[in-house]
């Protein structure tokens, strides 16, 4: 083994061949600041220092007699091992760059590792001396930009670089430089500013209120989190939503200040102490700038300037002669990290910083230097060598340029071996994504911002039908979007790269794509930014959906089947008790109508008592009138749709769905009412409201087999803590309750999840379709409802309906009320009645005759058209029935607006439903009129339509 020079080795001076026989060597390290240890041949500890152990943790008893691999992982381990070995083949001292991982943090050590001697002249040991350069690798970011707009770059382009690079060193948001304005000395004009990538046109803006003038004022001013609290009356701070600040100012000549250079940012800024020492660099910078446009006395100051900023630049900075490659000047900074004296960086080439390893030689380094000199800038990773040694990778700029007159080249380097790690863990993990893209199910496009076509996944091939071969390098618009919808493809592209935004980036939409084969079919399509290696790139995300729109198709038009199914199975229920209750309200019509006639036969009778033929046509129109409400309950029932949600009395609701309920569930089903008085109104479809009550008081039949009680409650109830038994949601508020409760065995606990699935039923086969409280579900969360069931085995079930208070906006109108026929006095005019039901037009010629009018009938839609053809009209009002054999009553007014275009009309129908608004808004008619008439809306409408 080669033997260490006594310069180097530290020999023990005992008799005994150990290397720590020698006291005052003990000593030496026991008493050193820097880390320090010692390893037998073994690669065993033998002595470990202080700052060794409070560095690791524990005592020294923890760490002698072990070896690397005892303390370390394995990785770690090995590289130690291998750097112990390498010092003693050399039999030589070197310095390494060793990297720990302690308390979860990358730490990184300057390691001086070199052999121990014995008495006899043999290698005993290694003995190493670590210092922790963590912060020093953290703080040495590159200068270089900087530099180099020192050195090329004059006028209004310097201050450019200088906000662009200060912003992309500190990693902040916007970055400023602004100067006094002349003779207005609180007023500040931006030479430049730069702004979440960007230039952005300078403002100009009044310094008070402003950190800017503190800055001016105070010198390094650093605000960090808290600017809004600090400087509350700052516009653009407030406009950006700026947290942080930190400025600097510029001076002049004599020291005074002549502008500021500032950076703000949305959060946090990194450590004040980091932040002054780029501000102060570039503001040197700056402030030189501003003098040499001054003046020549500015031009000498920028110099200066220059020189104070390479000596405090934190990456190694050298100057090299253009002619020979000779080092010519050097900062700070570069003699202490190649770990030579200024005096000795002069004397060496820049061979002597090379590895030597090839392709990194003295050779290689002097034709990089003199294609610099050429006017070629140079840009490479390059291999270092510092002086005890230790090799490291650096990034190295080599630039011409020219410095007090003289042309020089200008290199700066910088540490990367840290980012080369990274980027080999980079191609790393992009190897493992590419393997993901590949076996993706989805189709994977990849373009460029133009939307040509960089490369697809087999997914896609499979999909389009394209090779990547063939699609590559084509515009994708051109493929696989259908030619109808390109040109808004194209627009949206267009906007995004315009504005950022788009509908067509970040967000899913289903779209129709083609195949190569000309077929289209739809895919759901995602469109994400990502960054690339020559800008940003475009990654479209593409699933063939057809399947699943049909299956959704197939489920739709399955739901919409069901749903009639279980409508006209609540109205086959509505059928016999419909029934029943007409022939009670036509026996009761009909017997009154008989009894009225005999009385009339009999004149003696009805003179002598005309109290009773009046109640007799009295119960006759009241038995008449409760048939309507079965009439128009039921078509109500029959509507169906979404509905027109408005205010609605709940407890009105339940009163008008009496008739029907008592018509749908038997007599050996009692019904009771609990209704609280003046509940709140909720905002409900009128038409859903009474399916609601209808489903659920068709499932408490059911559920007691047809016999027992239906309590229906009513009533206003304040909800905290609860949640609905239907969607699982919270629910807390005021709400109006409706609760439908059964005296039948209950529902079973373990079906309390199943009871609103849709088409779940437990009644046997052919007598239910399961989907009467899947529709109470909907309705009721459709209206931001929900559902309390209460279970109480053997004793029935309550489902109590929460439906939201609604607050109302503004005072409901009062009701218009009726007038009197008698008081209201005789209308004038002539009306001509068109209904092809002979007993409905003459009852309406007979009710127009009462209020004073001449009226006659016509059943013939055609015919009436023809009375209307010509100059001399027979009537000033015409009233048509809608519901016609020949026409409808719309056709037919149409054809009259034809003939006679101010002859008033007005419409009349059973079923309002079947006329469309849109008509009725076309021909500027007036609202509709229901059978069965009433009386007082007939007298209202003919008074507003008749010219007299």
């Amino acid at each position: 083994m080669k033997r260490h020079s006594p310069a180097e080795a530290v020999p023990a001076t005992d008799s005994d061949s150990g290397v720590l026989q020698c006291a005052q060597f003990r000593q030496l390290l026991d008493n050193s600041s820097v880390i320090t240890a010692v390893k037998d041949l073994d690669g065993r500890y033998i002595h470990v220092n202080r700052p060794f152990v409070e560095l690791l943790g524990g005592t020294a008893a923890d760490y002698l007699g072990k070896s690397d691999s005892d303390l370390f992982p394995g990785f770690l381990s090995r590289q130690l091992q291998a750097n112990d070995a390498e010092v003693l083949s050399l039999g030589a001292g070197k310095t390494f760059e060793e990297e720990f991982v302690l308390d979860a943090r990358q730490r990184t050590f300057s390691t001086r590792k070199f052999p121990l001697f014995g008495t006899d002249g043999q290698v005993a040991g290694v003995c190493l001396m670590a210092t922790d350069v963590t912060a020093q690798r953290r703080t040495e970011f590159a200068l270089e930009r900087i530099a180099l707009s020192v050195s090329s770059a004059t006028g209004p382009e310097v201050f450019d670089l200088i906000v662009a690079n200060l912003a992309d060193a500190l990693g902040v948001q916007f970055a400023f430089i602004a100067r006094i304005v002349e003779r207005e000395p609180e007023t500040l004009r931006a030479l430049s500013a730069w702004y979440n990538g960007d230039f952005v046109e300078p403002p100009c803006y009044t310094s008070a209120g402003t950190p800017c003038a503190d800055a001016l004022a105070e010198g390094f001013t650093f605000i960090s989190d808290v600017l809004g609290q600090t400087h509350p009356s700052d516009a653009m701070l407030a406009e950006f939503k700026f947290t942080s600040y930190a400025g600097f100012p510029l001076t002049g000549p004599g020291g005074e200040s002549v502008g500021v250079l500032s950076v703000c940012h949305c959060g946090a800024l990194p450590d004040a102490s980091l932040v002054e020492h780029l501000l102060r660099i570039f503001s040197v910078r700056a402030s030189a700038e501003l003098q040499r446009a001054e003046t020549e006395s500015a031009l000498r100051a920028s110099e200066a300037s220059y020189r104070t900023m390479f000596e405090s630049a934190e990456d190694p900075i050298l100057v090299h002669d253009m002619h020979t490659g000779a080092i010519v000047d050097m900062n700070r900074k570069a003699c202490e990290t190649f770990g030579y004296t200024r005096d000795e960086m002069l004397q060496i080439s820049c061979g002597h910083l090379s590895s030597g390893i090839p392709p990194y030689t003295s050779e290689a380094a002097a034709a990089l230097l003199r294609k610099a000199a050429e006017g070629e800038p140079q840009r490479v990773e390059w291999q270092m060598r510092n002086r005890d040694g230790s090799v490291h990778w650096d990034e190295v700029t080599l630039n011409r340029v020219t410095l007090s007159g003289v042309d020089r080249i200008l290199a700066v380097t910088r540490d990367v071996t840290d980012r080369r790690q990274r980027e080999a863990d980079l191609r790393r993990s992009e190897r493992r994504l590419r393997a993901t893209i590949e076996a993706s199910l989805d189709a994977i496009i990849v373009m460029d911002t133009t939307g040509r076509v960089l490369g697809v996944n087999p997914a896609a091939v499979d999909c389009f039908g394209w090779q990547p071969d063939e699609i590559n390098g084509q515009m994708l618009a051109e493929l696989i979007i259908p030619e109808r919808y390109r040109e808004d493809y194209r627009k949206a592209l267009e906007q995004h790269l315009r504005t950022g935004n788009s509908e067509l980036f970040g967000r899913r939409s289903e779209i129709r794509a083609l195949r190569r084969d000309g077929s289209e079919f739809p895919v759901e399509l995602a469109v994400a930014v990502a960054p690339g290696r020559d800008g940003n790139i475009f990654v479209g995300y593409l699933r063939d959906i057809s399947e699943r729109q049909a299956s959704e198709r197939r489920r739709i038009q399955l739901e919409a089947q069901l749903r009639q199914a279980q409508k006209m199975e609540a109205i086959g229920h509505l059928a016999g008790g419909i029934a029943h209750d007409f022939n009670n309200v036509l026996t009761g019509a009909l017997g009154y109508l008989g009894l009225a006639r005999a009385a009339l036969a009999e004149p003696e009778a009805g003179g002598k008592d005309p109290d009773r033929l009046d109640r007799y046509l009295v119960q006759a129109t009241e038995s008449a009138s409760r048939a309507a409400d079965l009439v128009r309950q039921l078509l109500t029932f029959s509507r169906g749709g979404m509905g027109n949600p408005e205010p609605l009395d709940l407890a009105r609701v339940v009163r008008n769905g009496a008739t029907l309920l008592h018509s749908t569930i038997p007599s050996s089903v009692e019904i009771d009412y609990q209704l609280e008085e003046s509940v709140p109104r909720v905002f409900l479809d009128p038409v859903q409201a009474e399916q609601v009550l209808l489903n659920l008081c068709i499932n408490a039949r059911d559920a007691m087999d047809g016999r027992g009680r239906i309590l229906i409650g009513l009533a206003s109830r304040t909800v905290e803590g609860h949640s609905c038994d239907a969607c699982h949601e919270a629910v807390e508020g005021e709400f109006v309750e409706l609760s439908i409760r059964d005296s039948g065995a209950g529902i079973a606990e373990d079906l309390r999840d199943r009871v609103f699935e849709p088409f779940f039923s437990t009644k046997p086969t052919g007598r239910g379709s399961g989907m009467g409280l899947a529709i109470v579900h909907g309705i009721v969360h459709e209206h931001g409802g929900h559902i309390d069931l209460v279970i109480e085995p053997g004793r029935g079930t309550t489902f109590n309906i929460l439906l939201p208070v609604h607050q109302a906006t503004a005072a409901e109108p009062a009701a218009v009320p009726p007038p009197d026929l008698a008081a209201a006095g005789q209308l004038r005019g002539r009306v001509l009645v068109v209904d092809d039901q002979a007993s409905v037009g003459r009852f309406m010629v007979d009710q127009l005759e009462t209020f004073g009018l001449e009226a006659m009938h016509c059943p013939s839609p055609a015919e009436a058209l023809g009375m209307l053809d010509g100059p001399e009209l027979p009537a000033d009002l015409v009233i048509v029935d809608y519901t016609m054999p020949e026409m409808n009553g719309l056709e037919f007014i149409e054809g009259l607006r034809k003939r006679q275009p101010r002859l008033p009309a007005l419409l009349y129908s059973g079923y309002l439903e079947q006329v469309p608004e849109d008509t009725l808004a076309r021909l500027d008619l007036p609202p509709p009129l229901e059978k069965p008439i009433n009386t007082v809306e007939l007298f209202r409408a003919l008074r507003r339509l008749l010219p007299n």
